[in-house]
C-alpha cells in the first residue's frame, strides 16, 4: 500500500490507473512542477534507518519510475 496526498492506493489499484496516452497537462510537466502544484514539495520526508536507506538507493530507479507514474495519475485527477 502507498499513501499519496492522503489517498491510500493498494497494489491491485496501481495498475488500474490509466494516464498514458492522455493528452493532458501532466504529460508536459516535470516531476518538480507537479510536486509544487500539488504542494507535495512541502512534505518532510521520513527518517530512514541506514538499512532502509541502502535499500532505497539500490531500488531507486524502480521507485523513481513508479513515483512519476503515480504522480502523473494523481495530478491528472486533481485537474
Amino acid at each position: 500500500m502507498v499513501i499519496v496526498n492522503d489517498i491510500l492506493l493498494e497494489k491491485h489499484l496501481w495498475s488500474s490507473i490509466n494516464y498514458k496516452g492522455e493528452n493532458n497537462m501532466s504529460d508536459k510537466l516535470t516531476v518538480d512542477q507537479m510536486e509544487q502544484e500539488l504542494r507535495l514539495d512541502k512534505i518532510q520526508p521520513v527518517t530512514l534507518t541506514p538499512s532502509e536507506e541502502k535499500v532505497m538507493i539500490e531500488e531507486e530507479d524502480y521507485f523513481q519510475d513508479f513515483y512519476e507514474e503515480e504522480l502523473r495519475a494523481i495530478y491528472g485527477r486533481s485537474k
